[in-house]
């Protein structure tokens, strides 16, 4: 194996458990919602790992996070809906910050689509969880920005920060 390979692997391993890590103290410290979906950084090792080393390598990291994550998770939706959008595709996102171009611009987009496929999820699977009366689309929609609108600032504001130094 070569050395460069190996670092990878090990950078790799140690940022999907510093994700976990992340992830159970921020469900620890309350910061977790009844269905599913927490304001946690999370996803900044895996940003991180993808942003260093590439879209494939990083889209390797975050399925392999997602898969761990969905195993190690207290909220057991065995939908398949849920399975792909909420777990399986924002591993695939999260990857996808190790595509070249502009972090600010990629940011955004992933960070839209992390919160659209949530947001189907929320339609498809948790719809029955909305107030009687309300629609479970605006249901969907405010559930699902409560907690991924939080977490894209605290980590934007973290990654400026890493790029000042």
């Amino acid at each position: 194996m070569k050395r460069e390979n190996l670092r990878m692997m090990v950078e790799g391993s140690i940022m999907i458990a510093l994700a976990l890590g992340f992830g159970i103290i921020s469900k620890s410290l309350g910061l977790s919602l009844p269905q599913g979906g927490d304001i946690s950084i999370a996803s900044l090792p895996i940003i991180v790992f993808a942003l260093r080393n590439g879209f494939k390598e990083g889209v390797g990291v975050g399925v392999t996070y997602s898969i761990l994550n969905f195993i190690t998770d207290q909220n057991k939706f065995f939908h398949p809906v849920s399975i792909i959008c909420d777990y399986l595709l924002i591993g695939i996102f999260l990857g996808v910050f190790g595509i070249k171009g502009k972090i600010h611009i990629k940011f955004i987009l992933i960070y839209l689509a992390i919160f659209l496929s949530h947001f189907i999820s929320g339609v498809a699977v948790f719809g029955s969880f909305a107030p009687e009366g309300m629609n479970k689309l605006l249901y969907s929609f405010l559930y699902n920005i409560s907690y991924v609108l939080p977490e894209a600032i605290i980590i934007a504001t973290i990654l400026f920060l890493f790029s000042k130094f």
